[in-house]
């Protein structure tokens, strides 16, 4: 509509980007909401270009960039920032005074990102990541290139644009139908500025995602900053899809010229009868999109004007579900119900885990029990699936009885016990069991004795050696704290407990350390009666406090710098902009 394009057009175009392709088929939440922002985006930077308030629009458009990024995955935001610099280029380029535009444009994507995007360049600091590669990577290894290529989109299953069911990583289908109103439209209006932004930017988006098949993507990967961190080119099919969905609006507006009309229903002829000839026994799915392909044809060919744009609507729609909302996974499936029966089936072993004494933490059997339970459910989990880990945690090894025992790992979730001394608790009715590690050590606990190690690997040596005892030994990477030994007994129990807050009443028979079996990182301060204390770390990952001896009160709390400026400078962007709003409606 910001382009002047009918009501019919621009639903359809919406309707495009909204059911085919990425967004039609994307399960990750994460990734789905990078991407969405794409047309208020592209709305404010055209406004921009086309001089409607330049300054105020280039900074609407940072601002939603700046949201995308904010979506919780760096991956499609990434795609989008470089596809965009490369478009303000252009747009500097032909119009010089776009440059403060574009200056605003950029500051209000700092800042509205800043919560985000300052919180995970500390993280990727201090963690290693699992993203394809032999070994996992830190934030100073490159991720190979083959890792690139494995996750590009091969230019054989371009077909899939056209094929329902034929993509490879990412579904970038949009049916011949919606492919040849945007055709259309690149035809009828590629007199028009924007129609050919959107054409580049769908070519760029097409390339990007084919990855090593051109040198494109080997060019951004070696010279733009995060292009290297976005491991999975094929995402970049969603500006592909995006792009190609608005030039369908285009199309649809022009449908009334029976030149261009007789055009497009001979391109669906040809793609009708090709796509039922490449109709294999079984699939369904192609002959259908065949079949309407043709009917459209006619339909065209047909129809009055006024009824080819509605049409042509209804005729997208109906090509689009063979794929979006073809196929929901449902326990009748053989496939997948083997996955989705079990997910209910610990309901009652979460109740009663429940009833234990908390905080607890858990391992669970992999086979048996086939997502992450923890994350499911609530429930501190040790291991699960996951894509990265901080790296005091690289090389201990969490799955064996003495890691187990040292990170306070109380319970095991499985339909049998895995080692003879574990203690069977509760049967669910599903046949799943609760049992009881014995000799775990309590979670918050009081250390006297330490052994200096010069490296994290001799840390995991030190626990794996069962000549160390570890209820009364710790192991550290500095020097340790100066404690004192008496044979007093010590007691510590945890009162308060939520992600970013433990509180802990501790009584001391003498000065000792207070080891919480907790993820250390920066951020995390600690207090002792409410007086400042010093973190220390033990075993490589766990926080220490020293404290004296008697009655205690000690409190942790994460808040980290980079989340407080962070949250700061995202409220700063995001009020900004409500304030450049309503200037721009005044």
């Amino acid at each position: 509509r910001d382009q002047g394009r009918s009501h019919t057009a621009s639903m359809l175009a919406g309707c495009v980007f909204a059911f085919s392709g990425f967004m039609a088929t994307n399960e990750w939440p994460q990734m789905f909401n990078g991407a969405l922002w794409m047309p208020l985006i592209l709305l404010f930077v055209f406004r921009a270009w086309r001089g409607e308030q330049p300054l105020i629009s280039g900074w609407l458009a940072g601002l939603f960039l700046g949201v995308a990024w904010l979506s919780g995955h760096h991956q499609i935001p990434t795609f989008i920032t470089v596809a965009l610099g490369f478009l303000w280029l252009y747009l500097i380029f032909r119009n010089r005074r776009l440059w403060l535009s574009f200056v605003l444009f950029l500051s209000a994507t700092v800042l509205t990102s800043a919560l985000q995007t300052l919180t995970a360049w500390e993280y990727g600091h201090r963690a290693v990541r699992w993203a394809g590669a032999p070994e996992p990577v830190g934030w100073n290894d490159l991720i190979p290139y083959t890792v690139h290529t494995q996750f590009s989109t091969p230019p054989t299953s371009l077909l899939a644009v056209a094929l329902p069911g034929k993509s490879v990583h990412t579904e970038p289908f949009m049916g011949p139908i919606a492919l040849v109103l945007a055709g259309l439209g690149m035809w009828a209006g590629f007199g028009s500025p924007t129609v050919r932004v959107l054409s580049a930017l769908a070519v760029f988006g097409l390339l990007l995602a084919i990855g090593p098949a051109t040198f494109m993507h080997g060019l951004l990967y070696s010279l733009v900053p995060l292009v290297e961190k976005a491991r999975s080119p094929s995402m970049a099919v969603v500006i592909f899809n995006f792009s190609l969905a608005a030039l369908t609006a285009w199309g649809t507006d022009h449908l009334h010229e029976r030149r261009r009309t007789i055009t497009g229903a001979a391109l669906l002829v040809v793609a009708g009868i090709a796509l039922m000839i490449a109709a294999t026994p079984g699939d369904d799915r192609t002959f259908a999109v065949g079949l309407m392909s043709l009917l459209a044809a006619g339909a065209l060919a047909a129809f009055r004007p006024l009824l080819a744009g509605p049409f042509a609507a209804l005729a997208v729609l109906l090509q689009l579900s063979t794929v979006c909302g073809a196929y929901f996974p449902n326990r009748h499936d053989p496939n997948v119900a083997h996955n989705l029966i079990k997910v209910p089936q610990a309901a009652d072993v979460v109740a009663f885990l429940h009833t234990r004494t908390l905080p607890l933490r858990v391992a669970v059997k992999d086979e048996d029990i086939p997502y992450n339970f923890g994350d499911m459910y609530g429930v501190e989990q040790s291991g699960g699936y996951l894509a990265s880990l901080t790296s005091n945690f690289d090389g201990l090894e969490l799955h064996t009885e003495r890691s187990q025992q040292v990170f306070a790992v109380g319970y095991y979730v499985a339909r049998k016990a895995e080692r003879p001394n574990q203690i069977p608790l509760f049967r669910s009715r599903s046949g799943l069991q609760v049992f009881e590690n014995p000799d775990t050590l309590p979670r918050a606990r009081v250390v006297r004795r330490f052994r200096r190690v010069a490296n994290r690997g001799a840390v995991g040596r030190f626990i794996a050696d069962s000549a160390n005892d570890l209820s009364t030994t710790a192991v550290m990477l500095t020097e340790p704290p100066q404690v004192e030994s008496c044979g007093g007994p010590d007691s510590v129990h945890i009162i308060r407990y939520i992600p970013n807050e433990v509180r802990m009443r501790a009584n001391l028979a003498c000065r000792g350390l207070v080891v919480l079996a907790d993820t250390n990182f920066p951020g995390w301060h600690a207090t002792v009666d409410g007086r400042p204390a010093q973190i220390h770390e033990v075993y490589g990952a766990f926080r220490g406090v020293v404290v004296e001896g008697g009655r205690h009160i000690i409190e942790m709390i994460y808040r980290p710098w980079t989340a407080l400026a962070g949250g700061v400078l995202t409220l700063a962007g995001l009020a900004s902009g409500l304030l450049v709003w309503l200037i721009a409606r005044r």
